[in-house]
């Protein structure tokens, strides 16, 4: 059995059956992948902590033996960041972030957000050009006016102020770009 050591940015959490959790998570060199725990949700897990959405860690992992995946064998917190606009950003993140598809320019972004906690207000270009979506020549993918001021992680496409009203999206399915 192939075990990986990578370092890594966990976007997401989600509880399942049995204390156990799957946790999306973007690493170094696979890029964004989904990691199985066994009883990391008991009071008594050492993993818990080490695990948490916006942390930074070092984690040793395997390939599941049946299904996709990978399963965590052990993780090392590095560091962690708590603010609302970093959660944002990795939740946006975990949306448009295709699986198994590194992308070292995004990780040394997001390592130098969390670990470096560097302040993160006005991510929203950066990280778009950096995932391959430049708001600067882009068009409105409804009505092709040149003002954007959205981007649809949902549709994955730019809209302009008078689009959106009349789609009509929900402001947090919606990226404001500033």
């Amino acid at each position: 059995m192939i075990e990986h050591l990578t370092r890594g940015i966990v976007f997401s959490k989600e509880p399942l059956e049995d204390g156990n959790c799957r946790y999306a998570i973007f690493t170094e060199e696979l890029g964004k992948i989904y990691v199985e725990t066994v009883n990391s949700r008991k009071i008594t897990s050492k993993l818990a902590a080490h695990l948490e959405p916006a942390s930074f860690s070092r984690l040793r992992i395997v390939p599941k033996k049946s299904g996709n995946g990978f399963k965590l064998v052990d993780a090392l917190l590095e560091a962690k960041r708590k603010e609302k606009e970093v959660i944002r950003l990795l939740n946006f993140l975990d949306e448009i972030t295709p699986v198994l598809q590194p992308d070292p320019a995004l990780f040394s972004f997001l390592e130098s957000v969390i670990e470096l906690k560097k302040p993160v207000q006005g991510w929203e270009r950066r990280v778009l050009k950096i995932a391959g979506f430049d708001p600067e020549d882009a068009d409105c993918g409804i009505c092709a006016r040149k003002q954007i001021v959205y981007f649809s992680g949902q549709d994955i496409m730019f809209l302009c102020r008078a689009c959106q009203e009349k789609i009509a999206y929900p402001p947090e399915k919606l990226i404001t770009l500033s």
